[in-house]
């Protein structure tokens, strides 16, 4: 089962006034018009919807990466192939014979002073292209795992020297035949730039763009540019605006996609049209009447099924491309789901801050690549946009509602960053053991036009404790920070409301809930985890705590969907921190960067690694400079299925030190997690082996 972030092309939409509040339309009516829709003459597949007309859509933003424009050429055995570049290939032109390289997980072998062929898939182009490089490859050519041809890129961070070509599977497939024939590729550089899109957004006016939270929860995300008024991307890469800050909700969950979105601030103000965004009450009649809805972007066109090695899609468009659905009701949509999956309503996953639009027979939808793009409704004052690409699962799937961000629950905080005052940051305080006072820092920026005093208050002052001192008055464009110290006297999940108000009446603000788990000390674990040390403390806890593992070492709790079982270690000194991990986990085995269940390691508050799948114990150190750690083995579940043992384990943990001299922990100051700038802190635009970006092959990333 597959769930995917989406990124949806859509496609002509119905001229409609914004109805009146109505009862819920009956199922016999909602029946009859997925039947009109299916049997309308000129209605495009849904999957890969229709071309738009140029300036249709004016509002329309793509979130791009510009580079150098490449050509590339390929012959073997004097035959020459149709070939397409990656984005940020090496140029230049090599020579030799072909030496089939498998997925290259690992350094190629046998390729020496040879070109590697290699089948895309599991690894990111960048690492395939590396283990080329690393066994002696001249040069490297991916063919595709599916029909059709390969538009990928090796990311901007690459530091590979060899030119990479890519070829359709067809090709790949013959060429495999020819082992040892000789081959010549070649990458130059032609002028002008390229754009290659990650996603979509509105045009919200001025300098504001909306999108999806995953589509920018990464690090790498201000690399990004903006395209307002995208139509054909094969134009316009010289257009395109650099993001200055990005403003994630507060509230965003990744791993079950809930308050997915994000309002860009453009370096600057663009004239063009914006679109308006529905409210709260509009959106619940355009819903509750099952409005028709469009869809638009420049996603894949190829729609595919929901088990085990369905996928992925294909057939990116450069033109932008629109599709028409029926709204649902939150209530419809869970259903469908839960018939769908054989679950209850309450474990779908559809959320208040969500809204669906599907056919009941399928066969039309958002699928990779549309994430971040709109979901309006045409009103006879023009589009109304009740919401934002997200999820699904499959794409095109009977059964499966494609799933956005409902505008209209979200419409505090864009307002709030648009026009007021807002809070960001991470809304997950890092796990950390009962007693252990925690810090975490918040930015608070005014992004109004007027001087603003903030005012804060939290719902639980217990366990969590408020430090504003140098959040006082704050000018037009001003920031602050403030922070939150959480220090739990007892286990179990911990949470707050941070309220934020101004002294100025009528200023739209946003605030944000805050959660994490404290754990108890786990003394029965001592034994069995490693050998005995004063300088490391065991605690364990979240939904189910680790226990001791018959075969040795410690193993996760029994959890369910959503669910994580911590383990933390409190280590205090200088020295090295050895142990041996293992997990058996469902594997995203098309996505590996983009795990369904894994066993995380999180190092003060920061993660640092994690494994998924059918993996044995293998042996990990970290250095701890002087001072006190926490170290944490979380294993967590998405909101899907389930295979092998569903768990992680841990044995051998040890601490190596020079000192016999052991300190104590602190006992008042907290230690500070590194700072969330609520804009690029946690989704890696990682450019798999794939022509997509996709947070989950399960949960998909649209």
């Amino acid at each position: 089962m597959k769930y995917i972030m989406l990124i949806i092309p859509v496609i002509l939409l119905l001229n409609i006034t914004v109805v009146q509040a109505t009862s819920v339309r009956s199922e016999q009516i909602l029946r009859q018009l997925n039947t009109d829709m299916q049997d309308a003459p000129g209605t495009a597949r849904i999957v890969g919807g229709s071309d738009t007309d140029p300036g249709d859509y004016p509002f329309m933003a793509a979130l791009v990466n510009v580079s150098q424009q490449l050509s590339t050429s390929l012959t073997v055995n004097s035959l020459s192939y149709s070939s397409s570049p990656f984005t940020f290939s090496p140029t230049g032109q090599v020579s030799g014979e072909i030496v089939s390289c498998g997925l290259a997980g690992d350094v190629c072998e046998g390729v020496e002073n040879r070109i590697c062929l290699i089948e895309r898939g599991e690894f990111t182009f960048a690492v395939k292209t590396l283990n080329c490089q690393a066994g002696g490859g001249l040069g490297a050519i991916i063919y595709n795992n599916v029909a059709g041809s390969v538009n990928g890129t090796l990311g901007n961070a690459f530091d590979g020297d060899i030119p990479v070509v890519a070829i359709s599977q067809q090709d790949g497939q013959a060429l495999v035949q020819l082992q040892n024939a000789n081959a010549s590729i070649e990458v130059s550089v032609l002028s002008g730039s390229t754009q290659n899109a990650r996603c979509g957004g509105t045009f919200l006016g001025g300098k504001w763009v909306l999108t999806a939270a995953h589509c920018v929860d990464s690090e790498f995300s201000n690399q990004l540019r903006v395209n307002v008024g995208e139509y054909d991307l094969r134009d316009g890469a010289d257009q395109a605006i650099p993001i200055s800050q990005i403003y994630i909700h507060p509230n965003y969950v990744d791993n079950e996609f809930d308050n997915d979105v994000a309002v860009l601030a453009l370096t600057r103000e663009v004239d063009a049209p914006s679109i308006e965004l529905a409210d709260a009450q509009t959106t619940e009649q355009f819903a509750a009447t099952n409005s028709i809805a469009k869809s638009i972007g420049w996603g894949g066109r190829i729609g595919y099924g929901v088990q085990s090695g369905d996928g992925p899609t294909g057939n990116f468009p450069d033109i932008l491309q629109e599709v028409e659905l029926p709204l649902l009701t939150n209530s419809q949509c869970r259903q469908i789901f839960a018939e769908s999956r054989g679950i209850s309503s309450s474990q779908t996953g559809v959320t208040d801050q969500m809204i669906c639009a599907a056919l009941d027979f399928g066969g039309k939808s958002a699928c990779q690549g549309d994430s971040g793009g709109p979901l309006f409704i045409e009103s006879n004052n023009g589009p109304l946009q009740v919401g934002i690409t997200s999820w699904g699962i499959g794409c095109a799937v009977a059964g499966y509602p494609g799933v956005y961000a409902r505008v209209g629950a979200l419409l505090d905080f864009i307002n709030a960053t648009r026009f007021g005052m807002g809070i960001t940051g991470d809304s997950r305080f890092t796990n950390s053991p009962v007693g252990n006072p925690f810090r975490q820092t918040y930015t608070v920026t005014n992004n109004s036009q007027n001087t603003a005093t903030p005012v804060f208050s939290l719902s639980n002052s217990t366990d969590f404790q408020l430090i504003s001192d140098d959040c006082n008055v704050l000018l037009a464009g001003q920031r602050c920070e403030i922070s939150i110290d959480i220090n739990a006297a007892s286990p179990g999940l911990k949470q707050t409301s941070l309220t934020l108000t101004s002294d100025i009446p009528d200023m739209p603000t946003n605030g944000m809930r805050i959660q994490g788990f404290a754990v108890a000390s786990a003394s029965t674990l001592r034994n069995a985890v490693g050998p005995q040390n004063a300088a490391i403390t065991i605690f364990s806890g979240g939904d189910r705590s680790w226990r001791v593992n018959n075969s040795g070492g410690v193993i996760s709790g029994n959890i369910d969907d959503r669910q994580q079982s911590i383990l933390i270690a409190q280590v205090v000194g200088e020295g090295r921190l050895e142990f041996e991990w293992s997990v058996s986990s469902e594997e995203n085995v098309d996505e590996p960067s983009e795990p369904f269940d894994a066993l995380y390691l999180i190092v003060n508050g920061e993660q640092t690694d994690f494994i998924s799948g059918d993996v044995g114990f293998t042996q990990q150190s970290i250095e701890l400079p002087e001072g006190t750690h926490l170290i944490e083995w979380s294993y967590r579940k998405d909101p899907a299925a389930s295979s092998l043992e569903d768990s992680g384990s841990v044995r051998n943990l040890m601490f190596v030190t020079d000192s016999t001299d052991v300190p104590q922990p602190p006992s008042s100051e907290p230690p500070a997690q590194p700072t969330s700038s609520g804009g690029t802190s946690v989704w890696i635009l990682l450019f798999l082996g794939t022509a997509f970006m996709v947070r989950r092959q399960k949960s998909t990333v649209r």
